[in-house]
């Protein structure tokens, strides 16, 4: 009894053959050919020798291996930054900007208030108890501008030491 299958052209597969050839799966066989590495030669069906010409140039392309080569040491690069930084943190190099913040406001806090009551340990004269008080507020301002100015300098990342 003869087949009522009509015989493939010469070195014409279907997409499952393909797979199977190449060992990747049908979808794989459609992504080559969206990326212009396999022509069809009809709906479902492929040229043998096209097929594997097209795999041996999908995986000897440079550039996608470039790129993708790039690509994962870019996140290799960003993985090793984030170790760094997670050690830093544990050796205590490596401080939160808000924690910074409340160290510097509370040493303010704590040398304004002792130096706020010198004054009155200093003399009974309340007017050169109130001179030495506006001296020390004086100060105390110009200190606290300086804090201001170094925290938005270390927030924005400019230089602390100018």
């Amino acid at each position: 009894m003869a087949s009522s299958k009509k015989p493939d052209a010469a070195g014409i597969i279907s997409t499952g053959q393909a797979a199977k050839l190449l060992m990747v799966s049908e979808a794989w066989i459609g992504k080559l050919h969206k990326m212009e590495y396999v022509p069809k030669a009809g709906r479902g069906r492929w040229n043998l020798v096209s097929v594997v010409q097209g795999y041996i140039r999908f995986l000897k392309d440079e550039d996608r291996r470039s790129s993708k080569s790039a690509s994962a040491s870019r996140m290799t690069d960003v993985k090793i930054a984030r170790l760094e930084m997670d050690m830093a943190k544990e050796r205590h190099e490596l401080v939160p900007m808000d924690d910074a913040r409340l160290v510097l406001d509370t040493a303010a806090s704590l040398m304004q208030s002792s130096l706020m009551a010198v004054p009155a340990k200093f003399t009974r004269d309340i007017a050169e108890r109130r001179r030495l008080e506006a001296l020390i507020a004086e100060a105390m301002s110009s200190v606290a501008d300086g804090i201001e100015k170094k925290a938005n300098a270390l927030a924005s990342g400019g230089d602390v030491l100018e």
